[in-house]
């Protein structure tokens, strides 16, 4: 990177880079801003939920036992993360070296728990009733 133009009189009086790529201040991999990460994660995990949980409700299903399942795990988790999600984020601080994928990976996460084909949920459900049985 050549730090000066060559024959611009401008030059003398500050110093451009003419650089093209990423400069050294800025963080490699960087994905989507926290800004753009946060509505999308309150759908996932509040409004999703929020609409099934009332449907199972109204119609009186078996699910209602996974969705209540589901909110007290959300609350256990955020008690979890509150109080230990820096030993959660040693590995993706690892990782951001290279690209930085916490809130992504929240978000993904989230989905495969709450995703109608997934149900990712029923799965440390059934090993619990299994366990209590």
């Amino acid at each position: 990177c050549s730090s000066v133009r060559e024959g611009d009189p401008s030059s003398l009086r500050a110093s451009v880079c003419v650089c093209s790529g990423p400069q050294p201040s800025e963080k490699p991999g960087k994905m989507f801003p926290y800004f753009m990460i946060f509505p999308v994660w309150l759908l996932v995990s509040f409004g999703l939920p929020i609409a099934q949980s009332l449907h199972a409700l109204q119609v009186s299903s078996d699910a209602r036992k996974t969705w209540l399942f589901y909110w007290i795990s959300y609350v256990i988790a955020a008690w979890v993360m509150y109080y230990f999600e820096w030993v959660i984020q040693i590995p993706f601080y690892v990782l951001s070296f290279y690209v930085d994928l916490y809130y992504e990976a929240q978000v993904a996460f989230v989905l495969w728990l709450l995703f109608p084909r997934t149900l990712g949920l029923k799965t440390p459900q059934d090993k619990g009733e299994r366990k209590a049985n």
